[in-house]
């Protein structure tokens, strides 16, 4: 049984919500105006969520193989990983397909 860590908890929580507010950011298009400076500031923030959840990652996988061998790891993570990564890019595509939408306005695009 594994042994649960509460603050690798609190922590991937926090993360979580940090890279929420990183993908609502528009801090990559500048303008010089209030409310990207607003953005910037939420963008500098919160960039430590990704390295973040990369060490806790490698730090929850640390003797895995007392838990399991590593043929079952590897069978875990293309479960875990790699089917729900084809299954939602079939859906995005198929949205895609459906709705063309023109990345850099929003607008429809003319195809």
């Amino acid at each position: 049984m594994i042994k649960r860590v509460v603050y690798f908890d609190v922590l991937n929580i926090i993360s979580a919500l940090a890279v929420v507010y990183l993908h609502c950011s528009g801090v990559h298009t500048f303008r010089p105006t209030v409310s990207w400076s607003l953005t910037l500031i939420i963008e500098v923030a919160f960039f430590w969520a990704v390295p973040v959840f990369v060490m806790l990652s490698g730090a929850n996988l640390m003797g895995y193989r007392e838990r399991y061998s590593t043929k079952e790891f590897f069978k875990k993570r293309v479960l875990k990983t790699v089917i729900p990564f084809a299954v939602w890019s079939l859906i995005a595509a198929a949205v895609r397909g459906i709705f063309p939408w023109n990345t850099e306005g929003g607008e429809r695009s003319a195809l």
